[in-house]
């Protein structure tokens, strides 16, 4: 493990690599930035600093022991606390306690015990004040690092008491590259995600497993290919996303949104008429060849329907029927169909 494998961030981690090399090191800190940016990684290779037993230039080497076991996510004086999965997403007293508990006793192998917490936001009152006790006093030998989005879902007190590092979001040519050399992926799928995934790589890796690229490309065809759609492939069409609703969450949100997306970049080509810029969207030149059949009401009332039926959805209404009646419409308003 070492910094090169972190996308961005580069004061951050040139700040804990001097802290790293003092004798007196903050014994609690406070990473804040939003989720995906890359605040818990940062953290475990901070950890992996402290305790190299053959630092190269304060970074760690990547064969000693503890970095091997850093690796391996077995090292003993390295803990991680996050969330449960689920709806109850609450961290409880008793983890706050077990690892009050441990942190009784010296690190076992390691010059330091570091313990992360990770999204501590989601710490319930009881072990938010428990953990403020720890941060008190914390025995010798033991750093504390808390995750969270935003400092104020937090305890001012327990703010107060950590060395606060502000995540920066990191820029789109930065992401690109990163992607296009850890995915081999093509430059414009690359910068499609990095764009979606608004400058937190976490979230476009996550982007890139799910195959969202290729997903968003099909919800496009959809739209486009609408007009020659026969009643009964809309019909289909309308089950399909219906059981999406049931078995893959979220999804046909994202569908529609695509969709808002699609007419909300026609709208605003038409309105900007701006046909040399290259809107974030995988087919851009569609997009200037359809803003010449569609006037701003039509796509403002596409944009608002498509919008309604989303908040339908939410609304616990009856799904098929919902977008059926959103996918008749559509077909019906479409202008020109797909060549």
């Amino acid at each position: 493990m070492n910094y090169s494998e972190i996308v961005g961030h580069n004061y951050t981690i040139s700040l804990l690599l001097r802290l790293a090399g003092r004798e007196n090191i903050p014994h609690s800190f406070l990473f804040t930035g939003h989720a995906g940016i890359g605040k818990s990684t940062v953290a475990a290779l901070f950890a992996s600093i402290l305790n190299c037993i053959s630092p190269n230039t304060s970074y760690p080497c990547g064969e000693c022991v503890s970095c091997i076991r850093m690796s391996n996510n077995n090292h003993p004086d390295f803990i991680f606390i996050e969330p449960p999965e689920g709806k109850n997403k609450l961290i409880t007293i008793d983890k706050i306690r077990e690892l009050k508990h441990t942190m009784r006793f010296p690190p076992a192998t390691g010059k330091y015990r570091i313990s992360i917490i990770k999204n501590a936001q989601y710490m319930n009152m009881e072990a938010s004040n428990a953990f403020l006790k720890t941060l008190e006093e914390p025995p010798a030998g033991n750093i504390l690092i808390l995750t969270a989005t935003d400092p104020g879902d937090l305890l001012p007190t327990i703010v107060s008491r950590c060395q606060r590092l502000a995540f920066q979001l990191v820029s789109d040519e930065e992401i690109i590259q990163w992607l296009l050399e850890k995915f081999q992926i093509p430059l414009k799928e690359a910068t499609f995600i990095s764009k979606k995934s608004d400058g937190c790589p976490g979230r476009a890796t996550d982007l890139i497993k799910a195959n969202y690229y290729k997903k968003y490309q099909n919800w496009l065809d959809h739209i486009i290919n609408i007009k020659n759609t026969t009643p009964d492939g809309i019909l289909d069409m309308a089950e399909s996303f219906a059981n999406l609703t049931t078995h893959e969450g979220g999804e046909v949100n994202d569908i529609f949104l695509s969709w808002e997306e699609w007419f909300r970049d026609i709208l605003s080509v038409k309105i900007n008429k701006d046909t040399e810029k290259n809107y974030d969207n995988i087919y851009p030149d569609r997009i200037k060849i359809h803003a010449n059949f569609y006037s701003v009401k039509d796509l403002t009332e596409k944009i608002l329907l498509i919008d309604n039926a989303r908040k339908e959805l939410d609304g616990n209404r009856n799904s098929k029927l919902v977008i059926q009646n959103l996918l008749f419409r559509l077909q019906d308003d479409v202008r020109i169909p797909y060549q």
